[in-house]
């Protein structure tokens, strides 16, 4: 996967793209593996919505507390 997001790290805006990969069980919990054009590589926990419209992350590293979701669009 690829994407881009806007951070706000105590009042400083990154503007990030990145890469990654996941992985999904068939209970729609899975894992995602990211890294950004910076080189920092992050995981996440995620659960995806049975019709797949949406899901949500949260970061599992020590270094950082971040969380979040997506819905898809047309």
């Amino acid at each position: 996967m690829t994407g881009s997001a806007t951070l706000n790290i105590q009042g400083e805006l990154l503007r990030l793209t990145y890469s990654g990969t996941y992985t999904l069980d068939p209970d729609c919990r899975g894992t995602m593996t990211v890294t950004d054009n910076l080189g920092v590589t992050a995981h996440f926990d995620m659960y995806v919505t049975k019709n797949g419209s949406e899901f949500s992350i949260i970061e599992t590293d020590d270094f950082s507390v971040a969380s979040g979701f997506e819905v898809r669009g047309d």
